[in-house]
């Protein structure tokens, strides 16, 4: 029995070593094989990385291949945005280019159409019209204001567009133009203090809504909201304003000087004249303006055109009353949330610094509009819109149509830009009267512009004056920036305003502003001329519009 037990624990002891010898075999052929992996491995992937590897050609079939794939989405990516600009405007899009916003690539506030006006540009001296249909090319023709290359002093070529556009009536005449001017700074540097006659340097930075103003620039205040200081009741990106003086309908001319439209339906509004002069008794229309029947006679809507007889003999009165009334004839005007008013001073400021800049006319004042036709056809007509007897020559035409018409090369020498695409006559063709005017009690003709005394802030620019004043007396009492008064003057009388315009500052018995010059006023006309006047009506006395988006 032991014995049997001892050969089955002998048994026992053999098979447990040979499982242990087992087992150490299979451990070891692992570890040879690992190890002999690792060699091939090593040898593998030597051979792939050297310069003719496997990992080496993938690569380099990869990378041709992604650039292949990039050049040819380039390529698709070119071709569609060539594509694009041949093809209708998107509505969000060309609500984007029309409303207003700053355009961060321009770094300028886009136009603010306000609904009804129309986008207008030119192409080889052919006036066109935007919409949905137009492609991207051709909205790229609507503005840019960029810095003037070169003088236009010489020739029509200034290179800087500025953004137009149109109104018209319900059967598709065209009522009026109208120019933009965007949100700006600026910043006066004066050639020589001691003669304001040499001029200055008036720099311009186009800025955002809320963007402070750089060091030493002055965000002009008609775009803030500060009606006191001559802005509106809200920060603007800009104002449209009319490219003409205030018109007559139904008299434009043709080249030669020959009535186009004479026998057109007139227009008229339900306002009535409230003023005469007796050499005011008929204007352009025919409207008898006799002491015995002026009170009968309706005022006709203005229109903003060239080659028209200016809209004359009116009061400052009608001429703010009238203003106003355009923004609800929506038959002639076609405009709706909009906001329409007389000219302030202002915003005649802002347009004159912006002729002035490096944008318009680079310190250079447009060329006079000096044509007259008083003696042609009718009582009354000293002036016609977009016409300049010469590029040069400050002397005024008399009774004849010698001159160079807005759309020539030298007629545009009279807009702010050089060009078709500025605002014309801001140099002669008739005194415009303005809102604005010394707060003084004793004037002749209070009684007149009741309308323009009463008015909101935000339509008229009011100024410190005293009674038996002086012009003076009255200037130095005022320093507002911005109106082209006593920035670019050296006094309230005589013609010391830049350019030897006129520098005549209202006082009692003339407390309202006109700007421009008339035509026969040569070198006395221009920019920065202003003068008094009594309110009355005049043959030499016009307006201007400005349009202002509510919605």
């Amino acid at each position: 029995m032991e014995i049997k037990e001892k050969q089955v624990k002998e048994s026992r002891n053999l098979n447990e070593k040979l499982v242990r010898k087992e087992e150490g075999i299979t451990l070891v052929a692992l570890v040879i094989t690992v190890v002999i992996m690792l060699i091939l491995a090593g040898v593998a992937i030597a051979t792939v990385v050297d310069g003719d590897g496997l990992f080496s050609k993938t690569r380099e079939a990869t990378e041709v291949y992604e650039n292949a794939v990039q050049d040819e989405n380039d390529t698709i990516q070119s071709l569609m945005n060539e594509i694009a600009n041949y093809l209708p405007i998107e509505k969000s899009k060309l609500e984007e280019k029309t409303n207003g916003s700053y355009d961060e690539e321009k770094k300028i506030h886009t136009p603010k159409l306000v609904d009804g006006m129309i986008a207008i540009y030119w192409e080889n001296g052919v006036e066109k019209e935007l919409s949905e249909n137009s492609t991207e090319l051709e909205w790229n023709l609507w503005y840019d204001y960029i810095e003037q290359t070169g003088s236009t002093s010489t020739e029509g070529s200034g290179t800087s567009r500025w953004a137009n556009a149109i109104t018209k009536d319900s059967n598709g005449n065209i009522t009026g133009y109208y120019v933009w001017i965007p949100r700006y700074e600026y910043k006066i540097t004066y050639n020589d203090n001691s003669d304001y006659s040499k001029g200055g340097i008036i720099d311009v930075n186009f800025i955002e809504i809320g963007q402070e103003a750089t060091e030493g620039y002055i965000i002009h205040p008609v775009f803030q909201a500060n009606p006191l200081q001559g802005g509106w009741e809200t920060e603007l990106p800009g104002f449209w304003i009319a490219k003409y003086p205030a018109g007559f309908q139904s008299n434009t001319v043709d080249t030669n000087g020959n009535l186009i439209n004479g026998n057109d339906e007139v227009q008229y509004s339900n306002l009535y004249y409230t003023d005469l002069k007796n050499y005011c008794t008929q204007n352009a229309l025919g409207q008898v303006l006799t002491n015995e029947n002026y009170a009968n006679e309706r005022l006709s809507y203005p229109v903003f055109k060239p080659l028209t007889y200016v809209y004359n003999c009116i009061n400052s009165d009608n001429c703010f009353e009238i203003a106003q009334e355009i923004k609800n004839a929506t038959d002639f005007y076609g405009l709706n949330n909009a906001d329409t008013h007389m000219m302030k001073n202002s915003e005649w400021g802002a347009v004159a610094y912006l002729t002035w800049s490096q944008y318009g006319r680079n310190a250079t004042e447009p060329n006079i509009n000096n044509v007259t036709l008083s003696n042609k056809d009718r009582k009354n007509i000293y002036s016609v819109t977009g016409i300049y007897a010469d590029g040069t020559d400050n002397s005024y035409i008399s009774g004849t149509f010698i001159g160079n018409t807005y759309n020539t090369s030298k007629g545009q020498l009279g807009s702010s830009t050089g060009n078709i695409t500025g605002v014309y006559d801001l140099t002669g063709c008739t005194w415009e009267k303005v809102a604005a005017y010394v707060n003084v009690d004793n004037y002749t003709y209070k009684n007149l512009v009741q309308s323009l005394l009463d008015a909101e802030e935000k339509y008229k620019n009011v100024y410190l004056g005293e009674s038996n004043d002086s012009g003076d007396e009255n200037y130095l009492l005022n320093n507002f920036y911005g109106d082209g008064i006593r920035e670019t003057s050296k006094s309230g009388t005589g013609t010391t305003s830049w350019n030897t315009d006129y520098s005549s500052f209202p006082l009692t018995g003339a407390p309202f502003f006109r700007r421009v010059g008339h035509l026969n006023d040569t070198n006395k006309a221009g920019i920065f001329a202003f003068i008094g006047d009594d309110g009355a009506g005049h043959p030499a006395n016009s307006f201007r519009v400005v349009i202002i988006g509510t919605k």
